[in-house]
């Protein structure tokens, strides 16, 4: 049988796509191969689909065995719909995780040290160490992340509460710096501060007052007591110890700020929500995050706005507080061992770490790129920050919202004094710690 030159040309063809396509299989070149047994490790988070997918690329070029599936959540519900979809059964291998969580879902999470295998044939891994923690990142990560030196999650960047002020009206009042300490800062508000018929018309410093009308009213208090060196917990994080008399004295000076008898009266809490305030120039600062601070922007651009370190209750050393959110792997992963990559390379790889914080204005959490942003105009008041904040393991954000909310209330009702409130939070934060336990 004699073929024509099409035909030979056809079953050429055909015979090298065969060929190719066997190549293929084999692994002899590359090319999608069903049998390369590629694992899909699937990622739960608030951040936009498209600032993962950026990282999720980079990882899959390094990793090809690897697919990253990554599912968006809504933030302000997200930890109620992690709960409930775990309870149905769903099994995400890597989580977005807040900062203030793991003392109340560490049964849920997978440290980084684990065991595989069978009984029989069981090996210890180790994909992350606290010296490692240690060696990347500040000490607020370590005290967040970490219990008797195992790590739970490693932070993708790290924010920190500073102040916002209005440069306008801080010139107007004569007010050149900033102020450095608490003692400073009240010694400033009469020339900030408006009264008009001996009531607030516009106040000096949102603080002072409750969550109704203060912005980030816990984490200023919680500050407050760390510059104090107050220890907020026992050893069995059980018991909650700020109540006792170094907190008290602490404490005192938040009060003293929404006392009209005080020279520090500043606020109160009849005024109008304290973001809102500031955008209308009713508020000459207020305390917030790096966050926050562009969505202030964004919301009236023609403000003129500072942005300084938290004041400290003195000078010697400076701490803050940090919000922020990590990555962490669930304890029912079925692929520990490349969740615990993934979230290792998203956290500790520089480039990818870059990217991420491109992408969303975030501060930096690894030291490296920390250094980097020391002397950057929108950053390295954040930057210089994340080094020196602390944190402790807590019952959760809304626990202490309650608790000093409860206590401020109570105090400014006058039915408490200072000293007495902080007890009773404490008590608040002791009972949360005990239903923990």
């Amino acid at each position: 049988m004699q073929f024509t030159r099409s035909q030979i040309i056809f079953i050429a063809i055909g015979g090298l796509s065969g060929v190719i396509l066997l190549l293929i299989l084999f692994g002899v070149l590359p090319g999608r191969r069903e049998d390369i047994n590629v694992t899909e490790i699937t990622v739960w988070g608030v951040e936009d689909t498209r600032v993962f997918q950026t990282i999720t690329r980079q990882f899959e070029k390094l990793r090809p065995d690897v697919s990253i599936s990554y599912r968006q959540f809504e933030e302000d519900t997200y930890e109620r719909d992690l709960l409930n979809n775990l309870a149905a059964g769903e099994k995400p291998d890597v989580v977005m995780f807040e900062n203030n969580w793991l003392l109340e879902h560490q049964d849920k999470l997978l440290p980084a040290t684990f065991t595989i295998g069978t009984a029989g044939q069981a090996q210890l891994v180790e994909k992350f160490t606290l010296s490692q923690m240690q060696t990347f990142f500040p000490r607020v990560a370590e005290q967040d992340f970490t219990i008797k030196n195992e790590v739970y999650a490693l932070p993708l960047y790290i924010d920190t509460l500073a102040m916002a002020y209005n440069r306008d009206l801080f010139d107007k009042g004569g007010v050149v710096f900033p102020p450095t300490t608490w003692e400073e800062l009240g010694n400033t508000v009469g020339k900030l501060k408006l009264l008009e018929d001996n009531e607030l018309s516009r106040g000096a410093y949102a603080i002072g007052g409750t969550s109704k009308s203060v912005f980030n009213t816990s984490d200023i208090i919680q500050a407050m007591l760390l510059q104090g060196g107050v220890d907020m917990i026992n050893a069995k994080h059980n018991l909650a110890l700020f109540g006792e008399s170094e907190g008290k004295a602490v404490f005192e000076i938040y009060t003293r700020f929404s006392d009209p008898s005080s020279n520090f009266y500043s606020w109160n809490d009849s005024m109008q929500e304290a973001t809102e305030s500031f955008t209308k120039g009713d508020v000459t600062a207020i305390f917030v995050y790096s966050k926050e601070i562009r969505d202030l922007r964004a919301r009236n651009s023609f403000l003129d706005i500072g942005v300084a370190p938290l004041p400290q209750l003195n000078t010697i050393e400076g701490v803050t507080i940090a919000d922020y959110w990590g990555l962490s792997v669930f304890n029912g992963s079925i692929h520990p061992l490349e969740a615990w990559d993934f979230v290792v390379f998203a956290t500790t790889n520089e480039e990818a770490t870059q990217t991420y914080l491109d992408l969303t204005g975030n501060p930096p959490a690894l030291r490296g790129l920390i250094e980097r942003n020391l002397d950057n105009p929108e950053l390295g008041v954040f930057a210089r920050q994340s080094l020196v904040a602390r944190s402790w393991l807590q019952p959760g954000e809304e626990v202490l919202r309650l608790a000093f909310d409860e206590a401020m209330n109570l105090v400014l009702s006058k039915e408490l004094t200072p000293s007495k409130g902080l007890q009773r939070a404490a008590a608040i934060v002791t009972e949360a710690l005990q239903k923990i336990e």
